[in-house]
């Protein structure tokens, strides 16, 4: 669990606190917070919310330190189920991976040596690369098919 939810400002996590600070980035029609744990495992976390009029979309950013976290194999089992069940209740519309911070950079994640109007203009429209855990959507999965 998060120990700090980031707003506009830094506070203790509660229930309360995780409101107040959805409530205070909500810019019109979205809103954002941050979630971090300082006691080790280190948790940085960023939630970006789209709300009506326009189409409702969730962006989900998780880092977890040390990397030692997913050494144990049921941990990681864990956490590709509960990778699964999110998926299976809230459709990925494109892609979504779980991968190390230092291999997106070395990727040139999410462009992948594609200028910056072409990655956002074709988006992920093939596989780029593969991670340890992959959620392909729709269109990924016709063209790649199902294993």
């Amino acid at each position: 669990m998060p120990d700090v939810v980031k707003g506009r400002r830094h506070r203790r996590y509660s229930r309360e606190a995780l409101w107040k600070a959805l409530e205070e980035k909500r810019d019109g029609d979205s809103t954002s917070i941050g979630l971090y744990r300082t006691a080790l495992p280190a948790l940085d976390t960023s939630l970006w919310l789209w709300l009506p009029p326009r189409a409702p979309r969730l962006k989900f950013f998780l880092e977890v330190q040390p990397l030692s976290v997913f050494a144990n194999t049921e941990r990681c089992r864990e956490f590709v189920d509960m990778v699964r069940a999110w998926a299976t209740r809230y459709p990925v519309t494109t892609y979504a991976s779980a991968h190390s911070a230092a291999d997106r950079e070395l990727a040139d994640s999410p462009n992948f040596g594609r200028d910056m109007q072409t990655a956002i203009r074709d988006g992920f429209d093939k596989v780029y690369e593969v991670c340890w855990l992959n959620v392909f959507g729709p269109k990924l999965v016709e063209a790649v098919g199902r294993c």
